[in-house]
């Protein structure tokens, strides 16, 4: 126990809690046999608050003991789990461990009953729209196929990942570094480089990690096949020798014989595959919307990296409190999308360098994209400017100078609630139902009402079931609740 207790500290609950529900959703994704009728989101519709139509698990397939990991039960780094197994809330699962990157559902997995709506996963009224307006009720019309025909043969294999090959090499490859993100996991130091592919139009991950406290700058040195990592991530690499799992993650080859050189990119972006360059933020916003859930999605790194033009920088502001930069900018067609990132130990120089590109003569910013309030916003890795990329996880910090405009103060009630449940939830798994507080139950009643206020009622409904459940020997159908408060309230995050 001590030792899970020392692997456990190194991961948030959040990533946890991820892993986790992600379990669950394969599961009842590739078990739940059951044709379903037209299958309405609207949260008055379904009749169970604590189980939503299409990923209900079906009669003896559930995870009954024996089966499941129970509650509290620790699976440590390197014990696979897999997709159909499933593991309660409070079992300790790594990144990366839960489901191996060749078990990822391939692209293109449609948003069919069961799939795109997963457990709890309804689209609540007034998402995207505040809790004064009602929206429209999404809907899904297309029956689930049945079981053992093709078409769910196909849907499994289209969830588990199974029709993609593990590994696949690479020859005489070039990768155009579009940046950097480092992070600290425990006491290790984790630089991820973010390459692009145009032969198969993919954003690639390079990832290394280093048991050091050197932050950013300083990591910018270490090298890769011959090659430093500020190299790779500002440069075009040409490589020989590399070899692409099924996850998009890459490796480059380090025997005498492999060949991998790295030239300087002078921030000409507008090259790389049209897949991967966003020019039409409004088009942006449409695909993001249009995504299966996150949970039954492809499970590939860089997911959602890509390059957005930028024409022009309307507004750039700091929030002190919570040491944010956040910078509005536009396409051709004036459609806006906000750039935000916060200061982090280990990229002391991320927040000055973000502020100089932005004040530069700036052409492109390359980053993760998600929805957030309406919009589109961008988690930034790098910068085309003129004539140089800038990478701001591995710049040197440099005082620079302050943003000019105030940061907008804006109060997002919806938000708040649905970021409280979330936290919660995680916690809840990091710890273990078994193990969780007296005061649990109560902390859900209470952020089951705030959802509830601000229109999100089958939500808080199901926040609450899981809040009536707990107790001094939690089940399964604890575990269960668990699963669907938690998919629900991070599709309605999701789509808000």
């Amino acid at each position: 126990m001590e030792a899970y207790r020392d692997r456990s500290a190194r991961y948030r609950p959040e990533a946890l809690a991820d892993h986790v529900a992600e379990l669950f959703a394969r599961h009842r994704a590739v078990t739940s046999a059951d044709p379903e009728p037209d299958t309405n989101l609207n949260p008055s519709a379904s009749p169970d608050p604590s189980v939503s139509p299409g990923l209900s698990v079906s009669p003896g397939v559930g995870v009954s003991p024996g089966v499941g990991v129970s509650p509290g039960v620790g699976v440590s780094p390197g014990v696979g789990v897999s997709p159909g197994v499933g593991v309660s809330p409070g079992v300790g699962v790594s990144p990366g461990v839960g489901v191996s990157p060749g078990v990822g559902a391939s692209p293109g997995v449609g948003a069919s009953p069961g799939v795109g709506a997963s457990p709890g996963l309804g689209a609540e009224s007034g998402l995207g729209t505040g809790p004064d307006e009602i929206a429209e009720p999404a809907r899904i019309s297309s029956p689930r196929p049945p079981s053992g025909s093709q078409d769910q043969r196909a849907l499994r294999s289209r969830v588990l990942g199974t029709d993609e090959a593990s590994e696949t090499p690479l020859r005489r490859a070039r990768l155009d570094g579009l940046g950097a993100r480092v992070s600290v996991v425990g006491a290790e130091r984790v630089v991820e480089v973010f390459l692009a592919h145009a032969d198969s139009a993919a954003v690639l991950v390079l990832r290394r990690s280093y048991e050091t406290g050197d932050a950013g700058p300083l990591l910018a040195g270490r090298r890769v096949a011959g090659v430093s990592i500020g190299a790779l991530a500002a440069g075009a690499v040409v490589t020989e020798s590399a070899a692409r799992s099924a996850s998009r993650a890459v490796r480059l080859g380090t025997r005498r014989l492999s060949r991998t050189e790295a030239m300087a990119s002078r921030g000409s972006w507008h090259d790389l595959p049209r897949a991967l360059i966003a020019g039409d933020l409004a088009a942006l916003a449409a695909e993001l919307i249009a995504l299966p859930p996150r949970p039954v999605r492809a499970r590939v790194e860089a997911e959602l990296v890509r390059v957005i033009p930028v024409a022009e920088v309307r507004s750039v502001s700091y929030a002190p409190g919570a040491q944010r930069l956040d910078a509005v900018i536009a396409d051709a067609a004036g459609v806006t999308a906000v750039v935000s990132a916060s200061h982090a130990a280990c990229a002391p120089g991320r927040l000055d360098s973000m502020a100089a590109a932005l004040r530069g003569e700036l052409r492109y910013v390359a980053g993760s994209v998600r929805r957030a309030g309406g919009g589109v916003v961008i988690d930034p890795i790098g910068f085309a400017l003129a004539d140089s990329v800038v990478v701001p996880d591995l710049a040197p910090a440099d005082r620079g100078t302050d943003p000019d405009d105030a940061p907008v103060l804006s109060m997002d009630p919806l938000g708040l609630a649905l970021d409280e449940a979330a936290a919660l939830l995680a916690e809840l798994a990091h710890g273990g139902l078994q193990h969780a507080p007296a005061t649990v139950p109560g902390r859900l009643r209470t952020a089951s009402g705030r959802l509830r206020q601000v229109g999100l009622r089958r939500v808080g409904e199901t926040v609450e079931a899981l809040a009536e459940r707990l107790g001094p020997d939690p089940g399964d159908d604890a575990a269960e609740a668990w699963v669907d408060a938690y998919l629900r309230v991070n599709l309605a995050a999701d789509m808000r």
